[in-house]
């Protein structure tokens, strides 16, 4: 059975990403998700930081001819990271490892703004920023959560 091309798209999103090296981050913690979420029990075994990758919203139609429609897949692309110690009280960590972060997330949205992924997935990826760190997140759970949706646009043949 073939991949639908939304599965693809995350997939080589993951793929790329990994491809990044980004310092600090195993490839392991590199994840699909089928809707993003930072509860623990979703998360993998080393848990943090990870970076979640899931699908975002709902597609966009946009009919082009009687052949093709260009489709857009959003994706949230999320830098989670655990920033409690062990005796679950929030460390002193408005600055530990907020430079990592930031330049993990500056060079994912570099590498995917206005590019393509692969010549035959997306003919373009737009990057819409989400909030730098959720407050929600940080707040109630003492995680730094930090997203970008990418919107890859996808020109598709009409029909099977």
């Amino acid at each position: 059975m073939a991949n639908s091309t939304y599965f693809d798209i995350l997939e080589a999103i993951r793929t790329d990403i990994h491809a990044l090296a980004l310092v600090g981050l195993s490839s392991a913690n590199i994840i699909l998700h089928k809707v993003p979420s930072t509860a623990v029990k979703n998360l993998p075994t080393e848990r943090f930081p990870c970076i979640i990758i899931a699908p975002w919203g709902r597609e966009v139609i946009r009919p082009g001819s009687n052949v093709r429609d260009d489709v857009t897949y959003p994706v949230v692309v999320c830098i989670v990271a655990n920033e409690k110690n062990e005796a679950e009280q929030p460390q002193d960590v408005q600055r530990q490892n907020f430079n990592q972060y930031l330049q993990w997330r500056e060079t994912i949205r570099k590498s995917f703004s206005n590019l393509r992924i692969s010549s035959t997935l997306c003919h373009l990826v737009t990057v819409e920023p989400l909030d730098v760190v959720d407050r929600a997140a940080w707040e109630q759970k003492g995680l730094w959560a930090s997203g970008l949706v990418l919107k890859c646009t996808q020109r598709e043949t009409k029909g099977s």
